[in-house]
């Protein structure tokens, strides 16, 4: 974003149209690198499977593309120093974060087919993230005048980038896990649980991750727990319609999200005919009285390993 300030300020002063864009383009071709770099980065620590480089391509192309589009009322239009209202640009922002969010993951989206099983959700959450991230930027970019120095544009640039940046990590980071089937209220919770708002959920909920038995992929999930002993005892409810638990009928290790911070646990599913069923389903029903627990039904419990 620095780099695309620096491009437009410079574009102003240029001689001619041609120059103009080209200046534009340019920045917007760094600002597009620079994305796609860092969110190959971040992705592959999760995704260990995908393909920088085509990430990269994709969202340079679009990306850079998207930048000129953007850009070029202001360096096609008028020169006087008319602003538009304020609820006016973030009105426009906001359609063109989604129009061109919506596009960028499309393209993205292919660089995802063959490393998670729902690649084509990556457009929604990429629209979804990106008609806030574009507000930031549209304000950001309009803030300053023809009177403002060169620095001074260049350091709102910075500012705008970082604000813009967060607010796009955010969303989705936390939307991210909606690729491997996991619901987006799913994911939000978690995004919360792992957060510094985990207190908010503390004493109701904690986030789970496992590994699929035949699919080898990581699941996490946000389950209602009860304390037993010296761990957590969860109940499944509709058991039949689900399948998650299934992962746990031979113990394995997971992790638990608890007071924000993932730690290593075991855990494991036991039935009626286990002596610590009893105990789990009491301690279950004492915690949360309005919930049913049938008599038989699977709890898994978690423990420390």
């Amino acid at each position: 974003m620095t780099a695309a300030a620096t491009a437009a300020r410079l574009a102003d002063a240029a001689e001619s149209v041609p120059a103009s864009l080209t200046l534009v383009v340019v920045g917007g071709l760094i600002e597009g690198t620079a994305l796609g770099v860092l969110q190959a980065v971040g992705l592959r620590r999760w995704l260990p499977d995908l393909r920088i480089g085509v990430w990269v391509g994709l969202t340079v192309a679009i990306a850079g593309i998207g930048w000129a589009l953007a850009s070029l009322p202001s360096q096609l239009g008028s020169t006087d120093d008319t602003s538009p209202a304020l609820a006016l640009v973030i009105a426009g922002a906001a359609l063109i974060g989604a129009a061109m969010g919506g596009a960028l993951g499309a393209a993205q989206a292919h660089a995802l087919r063959s490393v998670v099983p729902h690649p084509w959700r990556w457009v929604g959450i990429s629209a979804l993230a990106w008609t806030p991230t574009m507000v930031v930027i549209f304000i950001g970019a309009t803030t300053p005048t023809a009177q403002w120095s060169t620095p001074s544009v260049i350091a709102v640039g910075a500012l705008t980038g970082a604000a813009a940046g967060a607010v796009l990590g955010v969303i989705s980071g936390v939307l991210s896990p909606w690729l491997l089937g996991q619901s987006a209220v799913n994911s939000a919770v978690l995004g919360v649980r792992g957060s510094r708002s985990h207190r908010l959920l503390d004493r109701s909920v904690v986030g789970l991750r496992l590994r699929g038995r035949r699919t080898g992929r990581t699941l996490e999930l946000p389950v209602q727990y009860a304390t037993s002993g010296a761990g957590f005892v969860v109940y499944p409810s509709n058991p039949d319609h689900k399948v998650w638990w299934r992962n746990l009928s031979a113990p394995q290790e997971v992790q638990v999200l608890v007071g924000g911070a993932w730690r290593a646990a075991r855990g494991r599913v036991i039935t009626s005919d286990d002596p610590a069923w009893a105990l789990g389903r009491r301690a279950y029903t004492e915690r949360w009285p309005r919930v049913s627990v049938p008599e038989g039904c699977p709890l898994v419990v978690i423990s420390s390993r």
